[in-house]
């Protein structure tokens, strides 16, 4: 959903190229950007999921734009492989998701599924997760609000994780549904309870 190259931000609309720019990248993804989400992620659990995650048991997260499932290897390694997590991955990339897949194939105290969708209507069982996640993948604030809009009406009862890049550094992070955000870099993150 996004490209670029050093500050400029560039938001892809077209659900094909998003997929073919992935697929196309799948395989260096976490050689190039796993350094840039490990540290977003450190900020996400210092600012209150971590607190979250050691409050709630049987753990139904959906992460929408997953790519190759850096945030669920994040939460094993600091949480521990035998924490009980239910991890449903939702990208546009088929490539993106077999990757992940190979990550994770001597894992196995983890339930963990993928699906190939469109995150912007990410297919959602009703009820069921208690937290959602969208790190990086969402282009603008108008984005996070109708995101956050559907997943409501979807009767979600939880901690939502999102961030979106803003397209200039001197933006400041608008206050998103009364919660402010963490301004990481280029992006703001939100931690909001629903």
């Amino acid at each position: 959903m996004i490209g670029g190259r050093g500050k400029e931000v560039v938001c892809i609309r077209d659900l094909g190229e998003i997929a073919k720019v992935y697929d196309r990248i799948a395989s260096i993804y976490d050689g190039v950007y796993g350094g840039e989400q490990l540290s977003k992620y450190k900020a996400a659990l210092s600012n209150g999921l971590m607190n979250y995650l050691r409050r709630i048991r049987n753990v139904k997260l959906a992460d929408l734009g997953c790519g190759t499932a850096l945030l669920l290897n994040y939460l094993l390694d600091v949480l521990g492989h035998n924490y009980g997590i239910h991890y449903v991955g939702i990208d546009v990339s088929i490539n993106m998701i077999n990757e992940a897949l190979q990550k994770l194939k001597n894992t196995s105290s983890t339930m963990y599924d993928f699906i190939v969708a469109d995150i912007n209507n990410p297919p959602l069982r009703v009820n069921y997760f208690n937290i959602v996640t969208s790190i990086s993948a969402l282009c603008n604030f108008e984005d996070l609000v109708k995101l956050i809009t559907y997943i409501s009406e979807q009767g979600f009862k939880g901690l939502l994780l999102l961030t979106y890049i803003r397209t200039s550094l001197n933006k400041k992070c608008p206050v998103c549904l009364g919660y402010e955000a963490i301004e990481h870099g280029r992006e703001c993150i939100y931690l909001i309870k629903i």
